[in-house]
Protein backbone atom coordinates (compact mmCIF):
# COMPACT_ATOMS: atom_id res chain seq x y z
CA UNK A 1 0.00 0.00 0.00
CA UNK A 2 0.97 3.72 -0.87
CA UNK A 3 1.40 6.05 2.55
CA UNK A 4 -0.18 9.42 1.81
CA UNK A 5 0.68 11.84 3.97
CA UNK A 6 -1.69 14.51 4.67
CA UNK A 7 -1.20 17.79 6.05
CA UNK A 8 -4.28 20.07 6.50
CA UNK A 9 -1.74 23.31 7.88
CA UNK A 10 -0.81 25.67 5.01
CA UNK A 11 2.64 26.44 4.18
CA UNK A 12 5.05 28.60 6.27
CA UNK A 13 5.95 30.42 2.93
CA UNK A 14 2.79 31.88 2.40
CA UNK A 15 1.48 33.64 5.79
CA UNK A 16 5.22 34.87 5.65
CA UNK A 17 4.81 36.81 2.61
CA UNK A 18 1.55 38.25 3.83
CA UNK A 19 2.82 39.01 6.90
CA UNK A 20 6.03 40.63 5.56
CA UNK A 21 3.74 42.43 3.08
CA UNK A 22 1.33 44.10 5.86
CA UNK A 23 4.17 44.94 8.30
CA UNK A 24 5.91 47.04 5.54
CA UNK A 25 2.36 48.93 4.38
CA UNK A 26 1.71 49.56 7.95
CA UNK A 27 5.25 50.87 8.62
CA UNK A 28 4.87 53.04 5.47
CA UNK A 29 1.59 54.79 6.67
CA UNK A 30 3.16 54.99 10.46
CA UNK A 31 6.20 57.17 8.43
CA UNK A 32 3.63 58.83 6.48
CA UNK A 33 1.52 59.77 10.01
CA UNK A 34 4.66 61.06 11.88
CA UNK A 35 6.24 63.10 9.15
CA UNK A 36 2.22 65.15 8.40
CA UNK A 37 1.96 65.39 12.19
CA UNK A 38 5.49 66.84 12.20
CA UNK A 39 4.32 69.54 9.79
CA UNK A 40 1.28 70.35 11.38
CA UNK A 41 3.12 70.94 14.81
CA UNK A 42 5.85 72.96 13.27
CA UNK A 43 3.48 75.42 11.51
CA UNK A 44 1.17 75.79 14.53
CA UNK A 45 4.21 76.84 16.34
CA UNK A 46 4.65 79.17 13.74
CA UNK A 47 1.52 80.42 13.77
CA UNK A 48 1.26 80.83 17.67
CA UNK A 49 4.89 82.54 17.52
CA UNK A 50 3.61 85.54 15.23
CA UNK A 51 0.13 85.76 17.32
CA UNK A 52 2.30 86.22 20.23
CA UNK A 53 4.93 89.13 18.48
CA UNK A 54 1.59 90.58 16.85
CA UNK A 55 -0.42 91.06 20.45
CA UNK A 56 2.88 92.42 21.51
CA UNK A 57 3.39 95.19 19.04
CA UNK A 58 -0.24 96.22 19.62
CA UNK A 59 0.41 96.26 23.28
CA UNK A 60 3.23 98.46 22.55
CA UNK A 61 1.70 100.95 20.37
CA UNK A 62 -1.44 101.04 22.98
CA UNK A 63 0.52 101.59 25.73
CA UNK A 64 2.28 104.42 23.89
CA UNK A 65 -0.44 105.96 22.28
CA UNK A 66 -2.57 106.35 25.83
CA UNK A 67 0.00 106.67 28.21
CA UNK A 68 -1.07 110.30 28.70
CA UNK A 69 -4.86 109.74 28.04
CA UNK A 70 -4.67 106.75 30.30
CA UNK A 71 -3.30 109.10 33.25
CA UNK A 72 -6.19 111.87 32.18
CA UNK A 73 -8.80 108.94 32.83
CA UNK A 74 -7.44 107.66 35.81
CA UNK A 75 -7.21 111.40 37.07
CA UNK A 76 -10.74 111.96 35.76
CA UNK A 77 -12.28 108.18 37.54
CA UNK A 78 -10.53 109.28 40.58
CA UNK A 79 -12.65 112.86 40.59
CA UNK A 80 -15.48 110.93 39.93
CA UNK A 81 -15.07 108.53 42.90
CA UNK A 82 -14.27 111.67 45.37
CA UNK A 83 -17.56 113.26 44.22
CA UNK A 84 -19.63 110.00 44.54
CA UNK A 85 -17.66 109.25 48.09
CA UNK A 86 -18.37 112.96 49.08
CA UNK A 87 -22.25 112.89 48.56
CA UNK A 88 -22.70 109.56 50.06
CA UNK A 89 -20.82 110.72 53.42
CA UNK A 90 -23.11 114.37 53.30
CA UNK A 91 -26.38 112.14 52.66
CA UNK A 92 -25.45 110.11 55.80
CA UNK A 93 -24.68 113.09 57.60
CA UNK A 94 -28.11 114.93 57.67
CA UNK A 95 -29.78 115.87 61.05
CA UNK A 96 -31.63 112.22 61.29
CA UNK A 97 -32.96 113.09 64.71
CA UNK A 98 -34.45 116.90 63.66
CA UNK A 99 -36.25 115.05 60.73
CA UNK A 100 -37.59 112.49 62.52
CA UNK A 101 -39.06 115.06 64.92
CA UNK A 102 -40.45 117.23 62.09
CA UNK A 103 -42.28 113.55 60.61
CA UNK A 104 -43.70 112.62 64.19
CA UNK A 105 -45.37 116.04 64.10
CA UNK A 106 -46.21 116.60 60.61
CA UNK A 107 -47.51 112.66 60.40
CA UNK A 108 -51.19 112.05 61.25
CA UNK A 109 -52.51 108.69 62.45
CA UNK A 110 -53.45 107.74 59.24
CA UNK A 111 -50.58 107.86 57.60
CA UNK A 112 -47.97 105.04 58.49
CA UNK A 113 -44.60 105.25 57.65
CA UNK A 114 -42.72 103.03 55.93
CA UNK A 115 -39.51 103.53 54.99
CA UNK A 116 -37.01 106.86 55.73
CA UNK A 117 -33.98 106.68 53.53
CA UNK A 118 -30.99 109.69 51.97
CA UNK A 119 -31.67 110.83 48.33
CA UNK A 120 -29.49 110.26 46.34
CA UNK A 121 -30.59 113.09 43.81
CA UNK A 122 -29.02 116.03 45.05
CA UNK A 123 -28.41 118.55 42.83
CA UNK A 124 -25.53 120.03 44.27
CA UNK A 125 -23.08 119.22 46.91
CA UNK A 126 -25.40 121.89 49.39
CA UNK A 127 -28.42 119.81 49.02
CA UNK A 128 -28.89 116.78 50.77
CA UNK A 129 -32.32 114.92 50.42
CA UNK A 130 -33.95 112.35 52.08
CA UNK A 131 -37.30 109.97 50.40
CA UNK A 132 -39.93 108.84 52.64
CA UNK A 133 -42.52 105.88 51.90
CA UNK A 134 -45.61 105.74 53.33
CA UNK A 135 -49.01 104.05 53.25
CA UNK A 136 -52.64 105.22 53.69
CA UNK A 137 -55.87 104.18 52.85
CA UNK A 138 -57.31 107.07 50.73
CA UNK A 139 -56.15 110.04 48.37
CA UNK A 140 -56.81 112.62 50.65
CA UNK A 141 -54.99 111.94 53.64
CA UNK A 142 -52.12 111.27 51.29
CA UNK A 143 -52.39 114.85 49.90
CA UNK A 144 -52.89 116.51 53.05
CA UNK A 145 -49.79 115.02 54.65
CA UNK A 146 -47.72 116.42 51.38
CA UNK A 147 -49.51 120.08 52.34
CA UNK A 148 -48.52 119.38 56.15
CA UNK A 149 -44.93 118.57 55.01
CA UNK A 150 -44.38 121.78 52.67
CA UNK A 151 -45.40 123.75 55.36
CA UNK A 152 -42.53 122.84 57.18
CA UNK A 153 -39.85 125.27 57.67
CA UNK A 154 -36.91 122.45 57.58
CA UNK A 155 -37.66 120.56 54.69
CA UNK A 156 -38.13 122.29 50.87
CA UNK A 157 -39.23 121.29 47.24
CA UNK A 158 -41.19 117.76 48.40
CA UNK A 159 -41.95 115.90 45.36
CA UNK A 160 -44.48 113.21 44.88
CA UNK A 161 -42.62 110.69 42.90
CA UNK A 162 -45.02 107.82 43.07
CA UNK A 163 -47.68 106.26 43.86
CA UNK A 164 -49.60 102.93 43.73
CA UNK A 165 -52.75 101.18 45.18
CA UNK A 166 -51.88 98.22 47.23
CA UNK A 167 -53.83 96.54 50.14
CA UNK A 168 -53.53 96.56 53.67
CA UNK A 169 -55.02 94.60 56.15
CA UNK A 170 -57.83 93.48 53.64
CA UNK A 171 -58.61 97.63 52.73
CA UNK A 172 -57.35 99.39 49.46
CA UNK A 173 -54.77 101.70 50.38
CA UNK A 174 -52.60 103.71 48.65
CA UNK A 175 -48.12 103.45 48.87
CA UNK A 176 -46.74 106.87 48.03
CA UNK A 177 -42.80 107.78 47.78
CA UNK A 178 -41.98 111.54 48.45
CA UNK A 179 -38.51 112.94 48.45
CA UNK A 180 -37.66 116.44 49.36
CA UNK A 181 -34.48 118.17 50.43
CA UNK A 182 -33.40 118.63 53.61
CA UNK A 183 -32.99 123.06 54.20
CA UNK A 184 -29.01 123.97 55.69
Amino acid sequence: MNHVRLNHAQSNLHTTKLATALLLLGGLLSTASLVYYQQVATKAERLQEELQQSTQHAKKLKVSSNSSSASQQNNAKQAAKTSEINAAISSILLPWPAIFKALEVATPDEVKLLALEPSSKARNANERGFRVTAVTLNADTMMAYVDVLTQQKLVNNIVLLSQESTELNGQAAIQFVIETVWKT
